[in-house]
Order: structure tokens, then sequence, then C-alpha cells
């Protein structure tokens, strides 16, 4: 697809949510919009740049049909919150996309979600991932997959995306071995807040955000916490 053509896509669904602890459903109160991918400011704005979110698919009109997605997304999470095992599994994999795979660095940028882990992007072309949407979403499951694989070595852990033994997970974002689906079909914005209800029943917030080579090697995950809630007052 030619530059051209991608430029025709420019409509996201954009999500908001309030927060909500980890077991209530993500999309609690959530609130919905289809707009042109030009308005997410406006969306940012209108929700105080507080967990919200755009598709990852973005389609030519307001119907929201097929399309392309876009980026290509990792997402690491561990649910007890163990940032620095999280933190070495992304090392891993970011090590595995430009060392192994030899995606070029200005493809791919890793962000701290600002709760439980990471997100790396990878811009869909330097993998490979064209076609329909049908095949878009399979091509990145298998990615996802092979990274997984990696991973998890010779390991047999009982959960098949678990890639650490403190319990560190890769979400399946394009579905399972079984099936292909885009099953968590947002991504929180860059440079948001993550706002979300606590155990003890109060509301924490940091910002995601994206972190350099440099901050990616040699930042403790101390320290990209504390950066991540210095942000808070910018």
């Amino acid at each position: 697809m030619s530059i051209e053509e991608e430029n025709n896509f420019h409509y996201v669904k954009l999500k908001h949510n309030d927060p909500v602890t980890s077991e209530e459903p993500p999309d609690k109160n959530g609130k919905f919009a289809i707009k042109s991918i030009d308005n997410i400011n406006c969306w940012r704005l209108q929700f105080s740049n507080t967990n919200v979110f755009r598709s990852l698919l973005v389609t030519k009109n307001p119907q929201h049909q097929d399309g392309l997605l876009g980026p290509f997304v990792l997402d690491i999470d561990n649910e007890q919150e163990n940032i620095s095992d999280a933190l070495d599994v992304t090392r891993k994999a970011y090590s595995y996309l430009t060392d192994i795979l030899k995606i070029n660095q200005d493809a791919v940028r890793v962000l701290f979600t600002g709760h439980k882990g990471f997100s790396i992007e990878v811009v869909p072309q330097e993998l490979k991932i064209i076609g329909s949407t049908e095949e878009q979403i399979k091509l990145s499951r298998d990615i996802t997959i092979e990274i997984i694989d990696y991973l998890r070595g010779n390991n047999h852990w009982p959960t098949l995306n678990q890639v650490s033994k403190r319990l560190t997970v890769i979400d399946r974002v394009y579905g399972s071995k079984r099936e292909y689906c885009l099953c968590l079909p947002y991504i929180r914005l860059h440079d948001s807040v993550n706002a979300w209800i606590t155990s003890k029943n109060t509301i924490y917030r940091r910002v995601k955000f994206i972190l350099s080579r440099h901050e990616i090697d040699k930042l403790s995950s101390k320290e990209i916490i504390e950066k991540s809630e210095s942000k808070l007052s910018c």
C-alpha cells in the first residue's frame, strides 16, 4: 500500500473510562466516539488527558469496518505490579526485535504504561504486517506468539502467555494459537494519565511515557516510576 493510500485512513474509535479496580471491567462507565484522528487532542482535553484511548484500527470512514492496524503492540504486564521483572522482559523483547529480527530502532518505541508494565510499539510495515484487516490480525498474532515462544525458552509455565517465573505475561492483543481476533482493540494514548483504584480504594495516577534507548538500558524500575510520577506536575 502506498503512502497516498495510507493517508486515506484517518478515522479511529476513541474511548475514555473512569478509574477502576483490577477486578472491574476496564470499560466500566466507558465513553466512546468515532472521530477523525485529528480530533485526538480534543478528546484528551475533554477528559483531562486521563484514561484516554484510541483504537488500533484506523479506517477510511466513520462506519469503522476494515482498515489498517497500527502500531503493532506488544503489551507486557505483571499482575503483581513487579515492574522490575516486567522491565527485564521488555529489554529481552526489545533486543529480539532489534537484534534478531533486525527491526530498525527508529521503527520501535518502548513506553512505560504507568501501572503494571510496558508496551512496545512497532511500525507494522517493518514486520511485513500487510493485507486485509483479518490478515493483519493473523500476522500480528503470529509475531506475538513468536516473541512469546522466544521469551519462554524451554520453560513450561502453565499460562501460555507467561514469559517469566515472576508472572510477567504478554497480553494476547491479537488472539491465541487457536484463534485470532482483536482481543484488546484500544491503545492508551502516550503522555496521558493512567488512573486506577488501588486495593485501598484510593485513586492512583501515573503518566504513560516513551522511554529512550538509553533509559531502557540504564534506568531502574524505581527510577522509571519516579519519572512517570514527576510528569504529573508538568
